[in-house]
């Protein structure tokens, strides 16, 4: 099995929890992560915890077509390290595993680190899938996002 690792570091003024609560709860990804463009679930208005599961439409310039992922918590630290696992994705023979991880700084400042595996056998990923698991355009614009998003919230 082969994997590509993506990942990508970022610091926010904000507590950890404000920053954990905000990304760890799946409904908040529309309009902050450029790919999703649905989200359901039973519990996905709040933070999942492990066995917490949310099914994401995404739809990217970067990949062939949109498809589903179905997400599984399996790592629930408050306001440190949140894990998940792909149980499905878009039907591609492939497993996706992303880690958030959060360090907090004693001037209010957090670290986010997003850290994204993508594991697949050779001949079973598209070159253009491989291209997106790689990219980190997608990311940046996540950033902005939640930057925005973070400033919205203490404006309020």
């Amino acid at each position: 099995m082969k994997s590509v690792t993506n990942e990508v570091k970022e610091e926010f003024n904000c507590p950890s929890s404000t920053l954990f609560n905000l990304l760890t709860a799946p409904a908040n990804w529309l309009g902050l992560h450029p790919v999703t463009k649905g989200i359901y679930g039973p519990a996905i208005t709040r933070s999942l915890g492990v066995g917490g599961v949310a099914i994401e439409h995404i739809d990217s310039d970067e990949r062939p077509a949109p498809f589903d992922a179905v997400w599984l918590v399996t790592r629930h630290e408050q306001d440190k390290v949140w894990e998940l696992s792909s149980l499905y994705f878009g039907g591609q023979p492939l497993t996706v595993k992303i880690r958030y991880d959060f360090l907090q700084h004693s001037n209010n400042m957090t670290t986010f680190k997003r850290t994204m595996i993508t594991y697949y056998q050779e001949g079973d990923i598209s070159e253009q899938n491989l291209k997106a698991s790689k990219s980190a355009r997608e990311h940046e614009i996540y950033f902005d996002n939640i930057r925005k998003r973070l400033n919205a919230l203490q404006a309020s």
